[in-house]
This record gives structure tokens, sequence and C-alpha cells, in this order.
């Protein structure tokens, strides 16, 4: 798994860097069976100090993205990390337990017949 991380109007540090590394690894370490082939975190400092994250996901059937704001850089990452959790467990139980779908329309009418 690539991880990029960037950061706009500011430079990311290396504590900065290795800290969302650490949680993003962390958080995928819960889903073993997901291939996930980069996450790309992109920072943002505003005109009023006010920290954006944004977190984009590249997994095998979609691509996920969440979004944290804060006040504070560390809380801003944890917002989007925790969004970014709930999506994932989201995906796992459609792909895990999928609802009983609905045969296709070819399926139908040649039961009927």
């Amino acid at each position: 798994m690539q991880i990029i991380i960037n950061g706009r109007h500011f430079e990311v540090t290396e504590l900065i860097r290795s800290n969302t590394a650490e949680k993003v690894e962390a958080l995928f370490t819960y889903y073993p069976n997901l291939k996930v082939s980069s996450v790309r975190v992109n920072m943002e400092i505003g005109k009023n100090r006010q920290a954006k994250v944004g977190i984009c996901a590249a997994v095998k059937k979609q691509p996920m993205a969440s979004e944290g704001t804060a006040l504070d850089l560390y809380k801003a990452i944890d917002m989007a990390l925790d969004h970014l959790k709930v999506q994932l467990d989201r995906y796992v139980d459609k792909y895990k337990h999928p609802a009983v779908a609905t045969p296709p329309v070819r399926e139908i009418v040649a039961a009927e017949a």
C-alpha cells in the first residue's frame, strides 16, 4: 500500500508525516482482506488557521473519500480517519454479507416458462 501525504499552504513536517502514516496503516490492519493500492492524504491550513484533511483510498471496487475539519491538525486527521473507518465498515459488510440479490430478468422469465 502506497501512502502519499501532501500539504497545502504549509510544509508537512516529518513528525506529522510519520504520525499520519502510522494511523493510516493501523486503520488498514483491521481490514487484512481489502486490496488497497494507494491512500492519498491532503492537508490544508485555511486563512483562519483551520485545518482541513482529506483522505482518498483506492479500494478494489470503489474509491473512498473522507474529510475532517478542525482547528487542530491532529484532530482533523483523526476525524477524517474515523469517517473513513465508517465507510470501510459499510464496504466490508456489504461485500461480506450481501443481501439476497434479485436474479436477472432472463432467469425470472426462464423460471416462469
